[in-house]
């Protein structure tokens, strides 16, 4: 990210703005990204997006709603977090275990 070394200040106001974007997007919601960059800020958009993404894993459980990208990687979206459809203590209160 040639822009980081080359202007810091300017670097950290477009990744405030990207990840501001990105933590708004609601479980289950998305967002299309070339609504949301000009073409010649595309590569810089994704390349912070991604770094977006994966901090999320370092600090959200993998049980929480995560951003992902598309297939396509068109749009970032936010998965619904996952949540068992049979509470743990419930699924085994039959059983004598």
């Amino acid at each position: 990210m040639p822009l980081a070394g080359r202007d810091p200040g300017r670097f950290k106001r477009f990744y405030d703005r990207v990840t501001e974007l990105l933590l708004r997007i609601p479980e289950g919601g998305s967002i299309i990204v070339s609504e949301h960059c000009t073409a010649r800020s595309l590569e810089l958009f994704m390349d912070v997006a991604e770094m977006c993404i994966i901090e999320e894993l370092f600090h959200k459980s993998i049980n929480d709603a995560l951003l992902e990208f598309s297939d396509d990687r068109s749009e970032i979206r936010r998965c619904p977090a996952w949540r068992p459809a049979v509470p743990y203590r419930h699924f085994y209160s039959d059983r004598n275990v």
